[in-house]
């Protein structure tokens, strides 16, 4: 892994003149030089601009990081359910009976399985292929804009029975494996090959403390459950109160269940977790405590917004949006995603961990359309390939 340094000291007023930021008292300018290895280079001016304007201001401002393959090349999540199945730790009832959201073919094939490693077969599939290992469909809604079935399933496997202590410990063992692991290890689990590696994406912890440095609150919202990312965060010398990952409810005694906590007013055909527009429910609510008839909204207002964002996936798509002053994608060429970061002038950078190769041919804007409709910029308007 790369080891990076931030470096940082107090500027003369003459560097805010050269980043456009307003008059301000000298005291509060703390601009920020970021080590060019990793960064591509105008990625990295660009960013040293935002933060030495951002220093410069007054009140409260947030920045909020996706976690996998963000702040880490890898998926906790995913590695933490690897890690579950590999030894036999999937509990038998983990997803309840009349779960809406998965389809027959899925509770049956849960309800058949025999012992602790079909019940792990059965799992795999669900929450990697979204299918059965015979193939069938496995839920009912796979995709909307507050929901993700696939993700929702590992969520509720590893919550269910576990308090959020456990979650923790089993974490940074999974962690620590994938960390020993060669960059691009993958493995067949449960049937289904998936990466069995992670390393932190050590430039972008040290953007968050960057950050944190002239005053940004930084804050970590992620589609994986949130004590195992809490977990990481603090791994990664970051504060794991300001932590917000899948929240699960909890038992009389402390034991996570497979129901969802709510967020947002009126009844939904989903559940609201930190998937897509779900990310933006839970911002509104546990940041900016926005009143639960308004959490599912975009904020009119840009002192309820973060004002840096950063993610890779389709499903940081929302929050990205949000953001009033820079918007930063690693890029792993999720269509969604990319066709509105090009078309907006979106910062983009390569995954500084084993990249995926570079793409050849346009992003099909004007034409790709999967289980959230086409292809739109945040005003509902179409793109054209890019």
């Amino acid at each position: 892994m790369r080891t990076n340094v931030v470096a940082w000291g107090w500027c003369l007023c003459v560097a805010l003149a050269a980043c456009g930021a307003p008059r301000v008292r000298e005291e509060r300018v703390v601009p920020v030089t970021l080590r060019e290895e990793g960064w591509l280079p105008e990625n990295r001016a660009r960013i040293e601009r935002v933060i030495a304007t951002l220093g410069a201001r007054e009140g409260r401002r947030v920045a909020v990081f996706d976690w996998d393959n963000t702040m880490m090349r890898g998926d906790i999540g995913d590695l933490v359910l690897a890690h579950l199945i590999e030894r036999g730790a999937i509990a038998e009832g983990a997803i309840p009976r009349d779960d809406a959201m998965l389809g027959e073919a899925a509770h049956a094939a849960l309800a058949g399985a025999r012992d602790a490693t079909e019940r792990g077969r059965v799992v795999a599939h669900l929450a990697w292929r979204g299918t059965t290992p015979e193939g069938e469909p496995a839920f009912t809604v796979p995709m909307a804009p507050f929901y993700r079935s696939t993700y929702g399933v590992i969520a509720q496997v590893l919550a269910a029975g576990r308090t959020d202590d456990a979650l923790r410990a089993i974490a940074r063992e999974a962690f620590a494996a994938a960390s020993a692991a060669p960059v691009g290890t993958r493995e067949v689990i449960g049937g289904v090959e998936v990466e069995r590696f992670a390393r932190l994406h050590v430039p972008m912890i040290e953007l968050a403390r960057a950050l944190e440095s002239v005053g940004v609150e930084v804050w970590i919202v992620s589609a994986s459950p949130e004590p195992i990312v809490q977990a990481l965060a603090e791994i990664a010398g970051l504060a794991p109160a300001r932590v917000i990952g899948v929240r699960m409810q909890h038992d009389g005694s402390g034991r996570g269940t497979a129901r969802f906590e709510a967020c947002g007013e009126g009844a939904l055909a989903t559940p609201v977790m930190t998937w897509l527009e779900g990310k933006r429910c839970w911002i509104n609510r546990a940041i900016f405590d926005v009143p639960a008839a308004r959490q599912r909204m975009r904020q009119e207002d840009p002192a309820l917004r973060p004002v840096l964002v950063a993610g890779d996936s389709d499903g940081d798509l929302a929050m990205l949006q949000d953001a009033t002053e820079l918007r930063i994608v690693l890029d792993r060429q999720n269509v969604r995603l990319m066709c509105n970061a090009l078309a907006s002038g979106w910062l983009v950078q390569p995954l500084f961990v084993d990249p995926p190769p570079p793409r050849e041919t346009p992003y099909p804007c004007s034409t790709h359309e999967d289980a959230l409709g086409r292809v739109v910029d945040a005003d509902g308007r179409a793109i054209g390939d890019r």
